[in-house]
């Protein structure tokens, strides 16, 4: 493991979980997410039994599979919320309501220190956060954890595993993660988004998602566009309106 430690770094990362159907769908995501570097999350992709035919009653995700969140600073609570849990798990209904999107539906923010053995531990020193993630222990107690050896595992969705802190993003069919890390790794934020929507933006607005410098300028010249165009649009609502209340 490599213990040193540059402050100074930070990158961030898309790992596209793309369709989950696939029989090699966990080590694809692996690879991607092998391929950024050291993470002392640790983070291991696996797949749950098939539970498509459960979710639909959101009752399953207080008995067999909770979700839990812990805001900065504050204690650890299950997510009462269960059309959240549902979302979390599917995406079903933000793709169907509002197919461009960037809602957060499962989330990690977390520090790490050098353990005694050398292996890395979750930070006791500053406040880690997640959103909407299980536990892996008690998912492997309620045995929903696949072994593709002798289980049937769930076709549309997979687990990313910390295996440092042990919490459990949920991974949807076609979700994308989006990794921030600092400090070589030490420190990271990660967040579960619909893959459908962010590659539909990336593809509408690229100067947002590439590496490549902004002109400040430039950026002036596009917000005054924009403005002066909603104020016509404002405008043009304004004087319609007016008409309507003078007939």
């Amino acid at each position: 493991m490599n213990t040193a430690v540059n402050t100074e770094s930070s990158s961030s990362y898309i790992v596209w979980v793309g369709n989950a159907t696939m029989h090699d769908a966990v080590e694809h995501v692996q690879e991607q997410i092998d391929n950024i570097g050291f993470l002392a999350a640790c983070y291991e992709v696996i797949r749950p039994v098939c539970i498509r035919y459960c979710v639909s009653s959101r009752r399953y995700f207080k008995r067999y599979m909770p979700l839990y969140s812990q805001p900065d600073n504050e204690r650890e609570r299950p997510v009462a919320d269960l059309q959240q849990c549902w979302e979390a798990a599917t995406m079903d209904e933000m793709r169907e309501n509002q197919p461009i999107n960037m809602q957060t539906f499962s989330y990690e923010f977390a520090t790490f220190d050098v353990g005694k053995n050398g292996r890395s531990i979750e930070s006791r020193e500053l406040s880690n956060s997640h959103w909407a993630t299980a536990h892996y222990e008690e998912l492997v107690e309620n045995g929903l954890i696949s072994d593709d050896r002798y289980d049937e595992y769930d076709p549309m969705l997979l687990l990313l595993h910390d295996r440092t802190t042990g919490n459990v993003l949920l991974l949807p069919d076609q979700s994308a993660i989006i990794i921030n890390q600092w400090s070589s790794g030490w420190g990271m934020e990660t967040s579960v988004v619909d893959g459908i929507s962010l590659s539909e933006l990336m593809g509408r607005y690229p100067t947002l998602f590439d590496d490549s410098p902004v002109d400040e300028c430039d950026m002036m010249s596009e917000i005054l566009a924009l403005e002066e165009q909603l104020n016509r649009i404002c405008g043009s609502l304004y004087d319609n309106n007016q008409k309507k209340e003078h007939k």
